[in-house]
């Protein structure tokens, strides 16, 4: 890889750690800055030296009021700015990874459908195909959604995430776990009550170890996703199915194992209409750099 790619990610990651670990939060009508809990020391030691300065100040001696007068604003703003400071802790949750080296390669093909209505109406759901050219290797991407889902292929928790993201010529399509999944296994509420008992000033944040899977596939007048985005309504439950395709023009086949999935959390979306709230919005601006 290029090295000035590479340090343009570096400085991409940094950002986006620096925006997680410093950052604002709202507490009744005030804003306070927060920041890491491991500054603790830094800002108490802070607080004596800035009152302890302001103390002697008195024996100092200004050129002018107006000097005596800017120095006392100064070490106000310094005092007030500090206690606005809020600590936060993080929490640490990792989601099931990958036992196995992903190989993009073997990832040859999407396919997309959309029922007729009256299909619909007998319990058919809206479907989406990964294609892969190894079928030991689909099974393993199969187990690993699996993992996510914790085990079932009804993920009627929203437990795992799929999307689509148009861009100009081509699309990427992502499937990862959710943001929420934590808390929608509830493995977060017993430790957000434990905070709150041990840390009651301070900020709770997560931090979370997850895999994306994403590929970049061409988007010709003919792509299936384009007719399925003009029929897909918002919420709609999708079938996700894991199959297997020797070469581009060969049909796709079941795999034996693989069962298909039903996966509640689904959206599809242009490039243009992503926000930060949208991990897509990170994920292609990192490949992009």
């Amino acid at each position: 890889m290029n090295i000035l790619i590479k340090i343009r990610r570096q400085i991409f990651l940094l950002k986006n750690k620096l925006l997680f670990n410093f950052s604002t939060h709202v507490r009744g009508d005030k804003k306070h800055i927060v920041i890491p809990a491991i500054f603790t020391k830094i800002t108490k030691y802070l607080k004596h030296i800035i009152s302890v300065i302001s103390l002697i100040s008195a024996y100092f001696i200004f050129k002018t009021p107006h000097y005596a007068f800017l120095f006392a604003i100064g070490v106000w703003l310094l005092l007030s700015l500090l206690e606005r400071v809020l600590f936060s802790h993080i929490t640490f949750f990792k989601n099931p990874l990958p036992n196995f080296n992903l190989c993009a390669e073997k990832w040859v093909a999407m396919g997309f459908g959309y029922p007729p209505l009256h299909m619909i109406s007998q319990g058919l759901k809206p479907t989406v195909v990964m294609m892969f050219d190894d079928k030991i290797y689909a099974r393993k991407i199969h187990d690993l959604i699996l993992s996510w889902t914790e085990g079932s292929h009804k993920d009627t928790s929203s437990l795992v995430s799929l999307s689509v993201t148009i861009l100009s010529d081509s699309y990427i399509f992502y499937i990862y776990p959710s943001l929420s999944r934590a808390e929608r296994l509830g493995s977060y509420d017993n430790l957000r009550e434990k905070f709150h008992d041990d840390f009651p000033q301070s900020v709770h944040k997560r931090k979370i170890a997850s895999v994306s899977l994403g590929r970049k596939f061409n988007m010709p007048k003919s792509s299936s996703v384009i007719e399925f985005r003009k029929h897909y309504k918002k919420g709609e439950v999708v079938t996700l199915q894991i199959a297997f395709q020797k070469n581009i023009e060969s049909n796709f086949e079941s795999i034996e194992g693989c069962q298909d999935f039903r996966i509640v959390e689904f959206k599809i979306k242009d490039r243009n209409d992503l926000t930060r709230k949208d991990p897509e919005y990170d994920l292609i601006r990192y490949v992009e750099i």
